[in-house]
């Protein structure tokens, strides 16, 4: 799409027609006008993505890497070539961010032979001015288990997958049931490792892999909050309800927040727990924080309502769940972002 348009989102999805793609004959990826790898398949069409954000913007995963603020972009293919450009302009200057799948050495695109090698090329130049680039890598959560460069072998990365999985297992668990009610058994049957697995990756036994599922879940929802858009106060905290809108919608059927499930647990001697999520929502906070003070609060005004927006998610979960309905959650929505809107009118 060789046109400046500013990127424009239904319910945080960009059009279709905004994505380029790229591939080489074995596998693809699609790239939006926002400068996210919104899909990549790799090393095979059919092999599990490793970013699926045009999806499932919430657990899909993407790589990003964009201005800040990104005030228009625009996309268009080299002449002759494969080779995607897409061109955003922030406030002070312009990026190119070009996308193409390598070529084998010496391959022949003529030869009726593969010539890929299934890795894709996300490199970005400054055309214009200054530009200071958001960058995010967040793989969707059983891509980021399944990885086979984080270990040696083929025998470490079946253990890694076994590990990941269990952790997957293990937040969904406590999103269901909290601490209390998750049970070994429902973390065997739902990741397919073998009874022996718990005390072989987790030696620590329930505690340990609680702690660690609840790191991972907060970990992965801070990297989601560093791709919020950045151009008003309004627009960050707008970008975070609709965010959060689904998350609470959820907690209907008994999904509730894995992170805030371990601070409920009635064990007196649970105090690590509480602390794993102490560290994981101020990390929410903090990088809440950072997003809101990039779009002009000062650092003061972006930690308080950073801390407000979280104590709302939070707090929502609670009513949903016991009201079964979303309204709760709409009516406070709708008076942060008339109180942001208010307070914060010229940031």
């Amino acid at each position: 799409m060789d046109v400046r348009l500013p990127p424009h989102r239904h319910e945080g999805y960009l059009p279709i027609a905004d994505y380029g793609l790229v591939g080489d004959g074995k596998s693809c990826a699609l790239i939006g006008r926002d400068g996210a790898v919104a899909f990549l398949c790799v090393p095979r069409f059919d092999s599990a993505p490793l970013f699926a954000a045009l999806l499932d913007r919430h657990r899909g995963g993407a790589l990003l890497l964009a201005p800040v603020e990104t005030r228009c972009s625009r996309q268009w293919y080299e002449p002759g070539t494969g080779v995607l450009v897409t061109e955003m302009t922030g406030r002070e200057g312009t990026v190119e961010v070009t996308d193409a799948f390598l070529p084998q050495p010496g391959a022949r695109l003529e030869e009726d032979v593969p010539a890929g090698m299934g890795r894709l090329l996300h490199r970005a130049r400054v055309t214009r001015g200054r530009v200071t680039l958001r960058v995010a890598v967040c793989p969707r959560p059983p891509a980021t288990a399944r990885w086979p460069y984080q270990s040696r072998g083929e025998e470490a990365g079946m253990a890694t997958e076994t590990r990941g999985r269990m952790l997957e297992a293990a937040v969904l668990a406590l999103q269901r049931r909290g601490v209390a009610g998750m049970s070994f058994t429902e973390i065997l049957r739902d990741s397919g490792a073998a009874r022996g697995a718990i005390y072989h990756h987790f030696p620590g036994g329930k505690a340990q892999l609680v702690a660690e599922a609840a790191t991972r879940n907060g970990q992965d929802i801070r990297v989601q909050l560093a791709t919020l858009p950045t151009s008003s106060p309004y627009a960050v905290a707008e970008a975070f309800l609709d965010f959060a809108r689904p998350v609470v919608e959820a907690a209907t059927t008994g999904s509730g927040c894995a992170v805030a499930a371990v601070t409920v647990d009635p064990d007196p001697a649970s105090d690590m727990l509480r602390q794993v999520a102490a560290i994981a929502f101020d990390s929410w906070i903090e990088q809440l924080a950072e997003r809101l003070t990039t779009a002009g609060l000062s650092a003061g005004e972006a930690g308080d309502l950073a801390a407000t927006l979280i104590t709302l998610l939070e707090g929502a979960h609670v009513l949903r769940r016991a009201s079964g309905t979303l309204e709760p959650f709409e009516q406070t929505a709708r008076t942060a972002l008339a109180l942001t809107r208010s307070r914060y009118p010229s940031a």
